[in-house]
């Protein structure tokens, strides 16, 4: 993470709602998420101030999968181990419930990004929380595709609050997703305040950062890590035996 990139101004006493869940079908969230990359890769450069053309091809491959792969991945089953007598499967039809973004820098890695966009298009609400005027007037343009690629305010919303607003919605103890934005030494402050909070955790907590190392293209678990995952079990055994047992006897 640049340096220079990176700074922290005091924002606004603003209040803060964390946004929750979409109320949208997989099918039109992935739509709408596909008419947000199409037009935020018309205007990459401005937003990435240059061609990195590495970038613009990871977010073209995303809206490709999501385009061809996102919503089967949402609605078919998901088989697990194999058990004789016993069909074992995943649903991932409910979508993880508020994530809340921290960014420290003025334009924020390419992974931040895809963190965002694959909350929104899983249905997590999605919160972000701008450290300098830079990053909020950036993200805001980013809410603006997001809106008019027909999302709510209620499931992605900016904000550039002062350190008590901050702070308060950094302790909540409903949020079950934390990306974070900035230099190794500021990611720490933020964990820090996170961990702060003594009160019982009613949700399991999970990190992202720019120093994690995945496979980028991997999308389905960039996707997976915003949904709560069901596991099934169901019974085809008759008496002891299973329901489909072939005897090889011909009436």
């Amino acid at each position: 993470v640049e340096e220079e990139t990176f700074y922290e101004e005091n924002g606004t006493d603003d209040n803060i709602d964390l946004c929750i869940r979409s109320g949208l079908t997989p099918q039109m969230r992935i739509d709408r998420c596909v008419d947000f990359l199409d037009q935020f890769n018309i205007h990459f450069q401005t937003f990435f101030k240059g061609i990195r053309g590495h970038e613009k091809r990871l977010l073209t491959k995303f809206r490709k999968w999501l385009e061809k792969n996102a919503v089967d991945y949402i609605l078919k089953d998901h088989n697990n181990r194999e058990i004789p007598g016993q069909l074992s499967y995943s649903n991932f039809e409910i979508q993880g419930e508020h994530a809340v973004v921290v960014i420290g820098r003025t334009v924020p890695h390419i992974s931040t990004l895809l963190q965002v966009i694959a909350a929104v298009a899983m249905g997590t609400g999605v919160t972000i929380l701008c450290r300098n005027n830079e990053s909020y007037k950036w993200w805001k343009e980013v809410l603006n595709l997001f809106y008019h690629s027909g999302f709510s305010l209620e499931n992605i919303n900016v904000y550039f609050p002062k350190n008590a607003p901050l702070e308060e919605v950094l302790q909540k103890d409903l949020v079950s997703y934390f990306i974070i934005d900035g230099n190794e030494l500021w990611t720490r402050s933020v964990f820090q305040i996170i961990h702060s909070n003594e009160r019982k955790e009613r949700r399991i907590r999970n990190f992202f950062t720019p120093f994690d190392t995945f496979n980028p293209t991997d999308f389905k678990r960039l996707c997976g890590n915003y949904i709560w995952v069901r596991a099934f079990a169901v019974n085809t055994m008759r008496h002891g035996a299973p329901l489909d047992l072939d005897l090889g006897v011909e009436l």
